[in-house]
């Protein structure tokens, strides 16, 4: 597998402080946490396709830091490479691939945006309260699918995507992935699935759509089992 070449600006921060289990809010039955994160080799890969990428996930309980920290230790997101191929020699390791960071979701952010009561901004994440018996799980992953379509590898999938690898330089069967890497067993690449092309500053009423119809959705479910 080969290294980039071009030399990668550091963006990462100073690291957060991370609240000990003991000091985090565990409300798991009636809280779920969205966040935004980003990294050195996110920045780095969009800003040569001339676009704009962020993680963007959902958290059961307030552990966004500790994920964010883990995503650290994999060095998540730092290969290029062919799904298809394991061994494919246009792999390339992204630079800085330990630099992950929160991007803190700011008032600046929801200008344009009117937060219902049961969700509000805290510490740089959206806090939301969910109805009494909500499964937080259930959450997570339909917040997911509900920005699928914003996906990064899914629109590297489009032709808009394919030309802007193209004009970049890169392989077009490229797409961002991870190596999870085991003790004495081979490594397992998979395909990044939070990365998705929302722009914070522009976009947030995408995120908080998103969260309102999930949430209602899991509402009318509650009540209907009741």
């Amino acid at each position: 597998m080969s290294t980039t070449n071009t030399a990668a600006t550091s963006f990462a921060l100073l690291p957060p402080v991370i609240p000990t289990r003991e000091h985090q809010k565990l409300d798991q039955h009636t809280r779920v946490y969205v966040y935004i994160a980003g990294s050195t080799a996110l920045m780095t890969i969009m800003k040569s396709l001339g676009a704009t990428a962020f993680y963007v996930s959902a958290s059961g309980r307030r552990d966004h830091l500790y994920r964010i920290e883990n995503r650290r230790d994999l060095r998540h997101g730092s290969i290029l490479a062919d799904p298809n191929d394991r061994h494919s020699c246009i792999a390339r390791e992204l630079p800085l691939g330990h630099e992950h960071f929160l991007h803190p979701i700011k008032e600046d952010h929801l200008a344009n945006v009117v937060l219902p009561a049961w969700c509000q901004l805290n510490d740089g994440v959206i806090e939301v309260e969910l109805p009494a018996g909500t499964d937080t799980t259930s959450f997570e992953k339909a917040f997911a699918l509900a920005l699928g379509a914003r996906g990064l590898n899914s629109w590297l999938d489009t032709p808009d995507g394919q030309a802007r690898l193209q004009a970049a330089g890169y392989d077009p069967r490229l797409r961002l992935c991870t190596d999870y890497k085991y003790i004495g067993r081979k490594a397992r690449r998979s395909l990044v699935t939070e990365a998705f092309l929302i722009r914070p500053l522009r976009e947030m009423d995408l995120i908080i759509n998103a969260i309102v119809a999930i949430r209602d959705g899991l509402a009318s479910n509650t009540h209907v089992n009741h």
